[in-house]
């Protein structure tokens, strides 16, 4: 009778640390990936380049707006340690700049990677979410910066419209429910032992 309850014990803690992990992944990581990549309607795509600014028609109807960066770029060689290219993102209107973020693209050093990369990589990275005050032609540029190991082939500006937005409270009880759900799964492996111990 008490192995068997012992074994209900381990049971039930699966199942709950099975439902922890579901429910963690889909508050944390899932609300936050379909939140910055997914949500809303797709809108105009620019073609960047550094330096240059870009004219980018915004009006309040496509609030909450968030801008997304797709970088094209070469695979460092010979560099080692961590690789970056960074860009400053700044968007104006006239001459009043409405807000400034960094957006990167980097590479962490592989020794264990061997041959070599053919072709571009691609990557996608979060710019800025905000909300247009009044319709107009806003500019927008992504400055230089001294960060330039990688070399980036293209910069394409994604605009994302009528976006949700990160719910902090829900995203943060994701990641304690993914907590929760390595502790429980240890509990489980720990007592799945005592009981194999316990019977030889």
């Amino acid at each position: 009778m008490a192995d068997r309850n012992a074994q209900a014990g381990v049971a039930a803690t699966v199942v709950l640390a099975m439902v922890a992990l579901l429910g963690g992944l889909v508050l944390g990581p899932g609300q936050i990936a379909w939140c910055v990549f997914l949500s809303g309607e797709k809108g105009e795509t620019y073609e960047c380049q550094p330096d240059r600014e870009v004219v980018v028609p915004l009006t309040p109807e496509q609030n909450p707006v968030r801008f997304l960066a797709t970088l094209e770029y070469r695979e460092p060689r010979m560099h080692f340690g961590r690789a970056v290219t960074a860009y400053n993102a700044v968007l104006r209107l006239g001459d009043e700049q409405l807000w400034a973020s960094q957006f990167r693209v980097s590479h962490e050093d592989d020794d264990e990677r061997t041959g070599i990369t053919i072709g571009s990589s691609y990557v996608s990275t979060p710019v800025q979410l905000f909300s247009v005050e009044e319709p107009g032609d806003y500019t927008f540029v992504a400055k230089s910066t001294s960060d330039k190991d990688i070399e980036v082939h293209s910069i394409r500006l994604r605009v994302r419209q009528n976006v949700s937005e990160v719910h902090t409270a829900s995203a943060v009880a994701g990641f304690v429910m993914l907590v929760l759900a390595i502790v429980l799964v240890v509990v489980a492996v720990r007592s799945s032992r005592q009981q194999a111990a316990s019977k030889s």
